[in-house]
């Protein structure tokens, strides 16, 4: 089953592509919709599809790309024009349809996406979890307006995203807003103590106080901040509470 988000700008038209694909496409699992690109952007890193249908017609259309935080998906672009396929190519799309889209030209796109067809993480990045991951470093460097400050990572409580800043909370009330994405931070960061559970939030696994599911599923920190846990890293956070803690 290939799960799949759908994005395109008119509501009409994903009506339209949605009942399309449960009509011929019957391996296919629709996950979510959006129609704007802050939408896009929640849907593609709360849901984690295997595949993004993306309407190409506006201007913006391709900016979706430099704005999400991982791109290990397969695209098939959509636009009511055909010079927009140059550009589509770029961006390594399977596919470019063109509206209004054939019953055959959807089932031949889909088709196309397999295992191959997803693309794979760049090798710096690979690279730069590959060494991360064995070493013990105890502090890290954040680059201020005013030079350099090393900060404890055992101290690091949580980090929030802001655009393209993050925010460093750490557990003696500091806040640094530092000109890198929730990515960078992401990569050095070992995985044994940090944890991805929302789009916008990375939190030290050991300054977690409390998870509450009353209201949705937010986690208490140790200083008393309230983080949201999303749907699609909720399952894989309570994996890891539940290794790491012994419960009564």
């Amino acid at each position: 089953m290939i799960s799949a988000v759908l994005i395109d700008h008119e509501p009409k038209a994903i009506v339209r592509l949605e009942k399309m694909i449960r009509t011929f496409c019957h391996g296919i699992k629709i996950e979510g919709r959006a129609t704007s690109a802050k939408e896009s952007i929640s849907l593609i890193n709360d849901t984690r599809p295997n595949l993004v249908f993306l309407d190409v017609t506006g201007d913006n259309g391709f900016d979706l790309f430099h704005k999400i935080d991982r791109q290990d998906f397969a695209t098939i672009a959509m636009s009511t024009f055909r010079h927009n396929a140059a550009q589509a190519l770029q961006f390594h799309v399977t596919d470019y349809l063109l509206k209004p889209i054939e019953p055959d030209a959807l089932v031949a796109a889909v088709n196309k996406v397999g295992k191959n067809s997803f693309p794979k993480i760049p090798v710096e990045e690979t690279k730069t979890q590959e060494e991360n991951s064995g070493k013990a470093f105890e502090k890290i460097g954040l680059r201020t307006s005013k030079g350099t400050v090393y900060v404890a990572v055992d101290n690091i409580v949580r980090l929030e995203s802001s655009d393209n800043y993050t925010n460093v909370h750490t557990a003696n009330g500091s806040k640094y807003l530092i000109t890198k994405t929730l990515k960078s931070f992401e990569l050095v960061l070992p995985q044994s103590k940090f944890i991805r559970c929302h789009q916008s939030h990375i939190v030290n696994l050991s300054h977690i106080e409390a998870y509450d599911k009353a209201e949705g599923s937010n986690l208490v920190m140790c200083n008393e901040h309230i983080v949201p846990v999303s749907r699609a890293n909720r399952p894989r956070l309570e994996q890891v509470l539940n290794r790491m803690y012994p419960h009564v």
